[in-house]
């Protein structure tokens, strides 16, 4: 059987923390093309297919204005150019977004496609709003759909994606990159990793370190990752009386993420649903934290509890339960064996299901099937049967059944 021609279609540019696309494009076997969308137009290798000096785009911005239906078949007919160029089998679109954008051009060439979301594309209000129309298209069209978490799965079904196509495909990370994380012999210091903006909920994790602080004032917390809260977050520090605790490094390469990883006791992330509508998928950084040997303090929020086992790899909170995360931060910090334990159950959980090795070679039985017009949802019911139910801890190894190491509020 001959091998199958994946293009993958991406906006541009990548950010630090899409390290899930870069892995598609670099480790995803077939990958014969990758398009960037530039103003929803294609690239190859960085040239536009269509003309993109001064005077062409100026004519593209006056038909923009005047004639939005001739930009969007102009649109549409560039991808179509793009797509019999490549010769490919199969289209992976990043971002429900960008699946929308490619739909119809895939359609019309007989090219599948396979929609990714990841995020904010099934979750912001004004995404939703905006796309409603080219979503109920492509949910149509497309040959596969992939959520990255079971809350993702659901409101994809709810905005109308046929049950058969969708996919259940949780990412993974690189576990050679994270590692040695001794919990039980660190100092009480808590990471948090990650772009400090509304759904992360820094300043959340903020005020429930000030709490935790006041019960131990040894404690400390360090924030890695840049984003707009992140000045509003060191004055609120300030504000709080706990600058003196609380270390801002701003974004970092993985290797100053890993060995801060290795010299923390936990990782700890409040994540909410934004006011916005925006909501995680399933946060990487909260998977590395795990490959890495570290429990996870967080919240039941979108992708979280897919992976986070509560009492047994970390400990969760309902969004905005600040008092039940200073709890646990407190449990944390004075019983550092119990660190040490969820550590050490968090690393095997995640390594036993959540690699990126397992991720993609999940991501390319989806595409594979697509390509070759197999039954999605027979891939879909076996892709599941090998991943953690969502009851939690099934196929996760040998779960102590007991209580914490002693009562924490918020723990039930």
């Amino acid at each position: 059987m001959a091998p199958i021609r994946i293009a993958i279609v991406h906006n541009w540019p990548i950010t630090i923390s899409e390290t899930f696309i870069r892995a598609h494009a670099e480790r995803l076997p077939g990958v014969s093309t990758v398009f960037h969308v530039q103003d929803r137009l294609p690239a190859i290798d960085g040239r536009a297919v269509l003309d993109r000096s001064w005077g062409a785009r100026a004519i593209r911005k006056g038909v923009s204005v005047v004639f939005r239906r001739e930009l969007s078949r102009r649109s549409g007919r560039a991808w179509e150019i793009a797509l019999r160029r490549a010769n490919v089998d199969v289209v992976l679109a990043e971002y429900g977004t960008t699946g929308a954008w490619v739909a119809e051009p895939c359609t019309r060439v007989g090219v599948p496609l396979v929609a990714h979301f990841h995020g904010f594309d099934a979750a912001k209000t004004a995404t939703i709003q905006r796309s409603e129309a080219a979503y109920q298209y492509m949910f149509g069209c497309a040959a596969a759909v992939v959520a990255v978490s079971r809350a993702m799965k659901q409101q994809l079904l709810d905005l109308g994606c046929p049950k058969e196509k969708l996919v259940y495909n949780p990412y993974g990370v690189d576990v050679n990159q994270f590692g040695d994380a001794a919990p039980a012999e660190a100092a009480p210091q808590f990471l948090a990793v990650g772009r400090l903006i509304e759904k992360k909920g820094p300043h959340l994790t903020l005020a429930a370190f000030a709490r935790a602080l006041q019960m131990r004032p040894e404690i400390r917390l360090c924030f890695i990752g840049d984003g707009a809260l992140l000045s509003v977050c060191q004055d609120f520090a300030q504000t709080l009386a706990i600058g003196h605790a609380v270390q801002f490094l701003g974004a970092q390469p993985h290797d100053a993420v890993a060995r801060e990883m290795r010299r923390s006791r936990a990782f700890v992330q409040h994540s909410v649903g934004a006011s916005d509508g925006d909501r995680e998928g399933t946060p990487v950084a909260v998977l590395e934290a795990g490959a890495a040997g570290l429990p996870v303090i967080s919240t039941r929020h979108a992708g979280i509890p897919d992976v986070v086992i509560h009492g047994y790899t970390g400990l969760l909170v309902d969004e905005r339960d600040i008092e039940g995360m200073a709890a646990h931060m407190v449990s944390l910090a004075t019983n550092a064996q119990f660190a040490g334990e969820l550590g050490r159950a968090a690393a095997s959980h995640v390594r036993q299901n959540y690699t990126m090795d397992q991720s993609i070679r999940r991501l390319a039985r989806i595409v594979e099937a697509a390509a070759r017009r197999k039954d999605i949802a027979a891939v879909r019911d076996a892709i599941e049967s090998e991943l953690p139910s969502a009851a939690q801890g099934h196929g996760a190894g040998s779960r102590p059944q007991r209580a914490l190491a002693f009562p924490v509020r918020g723990a039930s």
